[in-house]
């Protein structure tokens, strides 16, 4: 996120820029333990983000695509065995996310739009239980969102048509 034709030549060229930035959130949920070590729960959780990338145009370096993830979040199942204090688990489910978009012109910004998206969620992690109710975790997910188009207002000096942009 973002890929796109950025410039409004509609030549069908891409941009693809890497994000980074940092992920801060919260998780809430339920788990059930049976047959032993057997564990299966569900949960939802909610991040704000600093994730954002700038990428120039190669064909046309006036213009510029930035995009932000603001939020996502997701609601799950997860199964997991459990030794002593320490889950180990899956967990997969539904996902939510918004992105905002920017192109710039030089100079000349042709827009904000944003885009609130559904997709899905894998991850697997590791918990310890350090107080009764209470845990750490540490998890890696994959969140997918698959495409979508978004259409920028044009440059109000240079009118251009609405360009579109694809996020991914």
């Amino acid at each position: 996120m973002p890929n796109g034709a950025i410039d409004a030549t509609f030549s069908g060229q891409t941009a693809n820029t890497d994000m980074s930035g940092a992920i801060y959130g919260a998780q809430l949920g339920c788990d059930y333990q049976f047959n032993g070590n057997w564990v299966i729960g569900i949960d939802g959780s909610v991040s704000r983000s600093t994730l954002t990338g700038t990428n120039m145009d190669q064909f046309n370096n006036t213009w510029s695509l930035r995009g932000k993830a603001d939020w996502f979040g997701a609601v799950t199942g997860r199964v997991g065995v459990a030794v002593d204090r320490v889950l180990v688990y899956s967990r997969g489910g539904i996902a939510f996310a918004n992105h905002k978009l920017e192109i710039q012109n030089t100079g000349i910004f042709d827009g904000t739009p944003s885009i609130t998206r559904i997709g899905w969620m894998l991850g697997s992690g590791i918990e310890m239980s350090f107080a009764p109710n209470w845990t750490v975790f540490v998890e890696a997910d994959y969140y997918y969102f698959g495409n979508a188009n978004v259409s920028f207002a044009g440059d109000p000096i240079n009118p251009t048509p609405p360009s579109p942009c694809k996020a991914s």
